[in-house]
């Protein structure tokens, strides 16, 4: 907990999670998340596809109303379209004043700075009605919670009605509904209220528990081969990529669409939808959130035989083996990451097999009058990658300038690739352990990016070790004693939750699993022993620090030692002693002659 602060609605707090992650909860409900540092930490994907989905399904956005946002993810990300116009409706100044001083202190410039950006407070119910602008391309509603007496009115089919005329022709509206635990028929409701304002609906569910409403009156579907082709426009797959995505994961989130001949209403009647004059809707939806009841196979059962994807509607042949394509290195990308625990240099021999046994179709260009067929642009990229991988370790192994290697090989996260993009960062940090750590801030930036851009079942518990490790010996590489606290808290978390993944795995090697365990707890001691010392400056009491070193010991600490002494030690009787040099990363020097053969 970093700041507090009782207002009209409620009293505000404000927490820091995952190290460079802010969250905002009113009253003890979340109201959003936001990463001030996305090189270090990703933007949550459920707060910022918000604004993706309808800015990148229209055409061509221009003047966009967002309501709500009170973590500022959304305006955030509008800000990074061509935009002329951004009005940004808040209910809570003085949510806004926390908003600026923990979400927008390192944008630059800052919103508050942004001539295209209006920031507004005024209630929602009175704005929609008196906003003095013309109507919107787009209208992004990150709205309350639909269980709060704030939050039910902006569900009904009056208030569609009222979003709606704030719409240009073809302009698009998209609301956020996050809530857990919630049957079909909520959503389906949901969905018919829509109906009554907008000839197109479309629920997206984008996480477990989250679904975007998606509603416009153009002639055709915001849904289409268009909504696919701007996926892919460089600028929006760099906001994709700050939330740790890849844009075909957008292409594949299901849907369900009113219009669809065959979707979830050709076999039902439309049911009736909410509105101001019932209370049903506002009054029932509590006790089904709290009825203790796990809708998620009821939601699976109901809505999946009526769903589709983005990619389900992709006519081009070629354009559909794309997306297949990077599916695919998706799911090796989650192979490595979660089931090779501490082996990421096998994402060298994945890229190497599918540049030489499948590449794609080469490309025709015209040059000096004649047809020449060259190697398709993103496979290129792969291979230049290799090639600038193999120059950076020789520029490092012969001493010389090592800033040079690290700036050619950062250039290649700049653009996300499943197979490549993740495992860019475990390269710079080996270069900088070769070339002797020449800037320990940029070092430890990279590290942290490999514990908290990967998969939430990852297991590997050695770039933890390390990022802990290096905080430990080296502190300055954080400007305070506050952020120090608050890194190194979170990499404890870290090492907890990639353990709790860990143990339930059959070790391969008990050796190499128990000096694992040995560095674990040694790093862990030497982590909170320097958190005692930091506490104080992050404004934590000796009293919650203690309760804080209690629960690490208790979690991560104790459980260790009883695993090395009930499973690795009966294994470790049994085991032959391991290759000397059998888990190093050192197939470094293969990479010279291999990069030349893919070239060539």
């Amino acid at each position: 907990l970093v700041d507090r602060q009782v207002t009209v609605p409620g009293e505000v707090q404000v927490w820091r999670r995952d190290g460079a992650v802010v969250e905002y909860r009113r009253n003890g409900i979340r109201l959003g998340q936001v990463s001030q540092d996305s090189d270090v930490a990703p933007q949550p994907i459920a707060e910022i596809l918000p604004a993706l989905l309808p800015l990148t399904a229209h055409p061509a956005p221009s003047r966009v109303l967002l309501v709500g946002d009170d973590s500022g993810a959304c305006l955030r990300a509008c800000r990074a379209f061509p935009l002329q116009r951004i009005v940004a409706l808040r209910s809570d100044e003085q949510l806004t004043t926390l908003v600026g001083r923990y979400t927008w202190v390192g944008q630059q410039p800052s919103p508050a700075d942004d001539a295209r950006v209006t920031i507004m407070h005024r209630s929602v119910a009175q704005a929609m009605r008196q906003i003095p602008e013309s109507r919107f391309d787009a209208v992004i509603l990150v709205s309350e919670p639909a269980f709060t007496a704030a939050g039910a009115f902006q569900y009904t089919s009056e208030f569609y009605q009222l979003a709606g005329q704030q719409l240009l022709p073809g302009g698009i509206l998209c609301q956020r509904f996050q809530q857990q635990n919630i049957g079909s028929d909520t959503l389906v409701r949901l969905m018919s209220s829509a109906m009554t304002a907008f000839a197109h609906v479309t629920l997206v569910q984008t996480i477990p528990g989250e679904f975007l409403l998606l509603a416009d009156n153009a002639e055709r579907s915001l849904m289409g081969v268009h909504l696919w082709t701007r996926l892919q426009h460089d600028y929006i797959r760099r906001e994709i990529s700050a939330g740790g995505w890849d844009w075909c994961q957008v292409a594949m989130l299901p849907l369900l669409n009113s219009a669809d001949s065959m979707g979830i209403f050709s076999h039902r009647e439309i049911p009736r939808a909410n509105s101001v004059a019932s209370g049903r809707f506002a009054l029932s939806l509590p006790f089904e959130v709290a009825g203790g009841v796990d809708r998620s196979a009821e939601l699976q059962h109901s809505l999946a035989p009526h769903q589709m994807r983005l990619a389900d509607l992709i006519p081009s042949e070629d354009s559909l083996q794309e997306t297949k394509r990077r599916i695919s290195a998706l799911s090796q990308q989650r192979e490595i990451l979660a089931g090779m625990p501490d082996e990421p240099w096998t994402y060298r021999r994945s890229l190497r097999v599918q540049l030489q046994r499948n590449p794609r179709a080469p490309k025709e260009i015209i040059r000096g009058g004649q047809v020449v067929r060259t190697t398709h642009p993103l496979d290129q990229h792969q291979l230049d990658y290799f090639l600038t991988l193999s120059e950076s370790l020789k520029n490092v192994l012969s001493g010389g300038k090592s800033y040079a290697a690290f700036s050619a090989l950062e250039k290649f996260t700049h653009t996300y690739e499943p197979l490549l993009s993740p495992f860019v960062y475990y390269e710079l940090v080996r270069l900088h352990e070769m070339a002797g750590s020449p800037s320990l801030p940029d070092e430890f930036r990279q590290r942290l990016h490999t514990v908290y851009f990967t998969e939430a079942s990852d297991a590997s518990v050695r770039p933890v070790i390390a990022a802990i490790r290096q905080l430990v010996d080296h502190p300055e590489v954080l400007p305070d004693d506050a952020a120090r606290f608050d890194q190194m808290n979170s990499l404890l978390q870290k090492l907890i939750e990639r353990w709790e993944a860990r143990t339930v795995w059959e070790p391969r090697s008990a050796v190499r699993v128990q000096n694992d365990v040995e560095q674990s707890v040694h790093v862990t001691n030497l982590g909170l022993a320097r958190m005692e010392a930091w506490a104080s400056a992050a404004g934590v009491s000796r009293q919650d620090f203690l309760r804080r070193q209690r629960f690490v010991n208790a979690a991560l600490v104790g459980p260790l030692r009883d695993y090395r002494d009930r499973v690795l030690a009966h294994r470790l009787k049994s085991e032959a002693p391991p290759e000397p040099d059998a888990e190093a990363p050192n197939d470094l020097p293969l990479l010279s002659p291999a990069a030349e053969s893919l070239s060539n």
